[in-house]
């Protein structure tokens, strides 16, 4: 009972931080850990779907010094997924895998080994990030919840 309490504490851990308003990173440890599969547990705990994504995208990245990483534009690497769900689904699969903007080899594609034709309609749920023009150092960020 003791172990399990301390373990609950951990896991709820990173909506606590996040409710105080500290930026945080979810990190697979350094090890064989399953990066998705913590973040599911702390979803468990309290954590929201787009402060866990937050939290394996675009914080880590900005924590790091390495903004264009986040960015999906010209000129910038492009290294993206393209899932068939919610990332932290258990039964998502990913779907494209886009490597400086190439479609990496073994992704699925329409066969023919042409980039895919995708449907974009639907629901779009995303948190981007982008400097204001006065002080690029500077991020400002922006959450789209567009039908």
């Amino acid at each position: 009972a003791r172990e399990k309490k301390r373990l609950e504490a951990l896991y709820a851990n990173a909506a606590k931080l996040v409710e105080a308003g500290v930026s945080i990173s979810l990190t697979s440890g350094g090890g064989g850990g399953n990066i998705l599969e913590g973040a599911r547990k702390a979803m468990e705990y309290g954590l929201s779907e787009q402060d866990a994504l937050n939290a394996v995208t675009t914080t880590p990245a900005t924590l790091l010094g390495l903004p264009s990483v986040i960015r999906v534009e010209r000129g910038l690497a492009a290294t993206f997924i393209v899932t068939d769900g919610s990332l932290f689904d258990d039964d998502t699969r990913i779907a494209y895998t886009f490597v400086e903007g190439e479609l990496e080899e073994g992704s699925t594609s329409g066969g023919n080994g042409e980039l895919p034709t995708v449907d974009i309609t639907g629901e779009v749920v995303g948190s981007f990030t982008a400097p204001p023009r006065d002080d690029p150092a500077k991020g400002k960020e922006v959450h789209d919840e567009r039908q």
